[in-house]
């Protein structure tokens, strides 16, 4: 069930997708299924599952500019064709 607290959330989340904001979140059901959807097969975010791996994550985005626009770029379209 979809709650108005869950969809101001996805909406939110939806306008900093759009703006370039890239999700790095849980690998858990959730964040999968609703935030980090694949566009046209590419990444739109990252997903870890410890603190470790997300650092790691970070860390990439960071010093990778290639792979940053890219995910910023999927994010965009994603958000545009919604």
């Amino acid at each position: 069930m979809l709650t108005s607290s869950t969809f101001i959330s996805n909406l939110t989340s939806q306008y900093k997708q759009a703006a370039g904001v890239i999700p790095v979140a849980h690998k858990s059901g959730g964040p999968l299924e609703d935030i980090i959807v694949p566009f046209n097969g590419e990444r739109t975010g990252a997903s870890t599952s410890s603190a470790v791996s997300r650092d790691d994550e970070l860390i990439f985005l960071s010093f990778c500019k290639d792979s940053t626009l890219s995910l910023q770029r999927n994010l965009q379209m994603l958000c545009t064709q919604s």
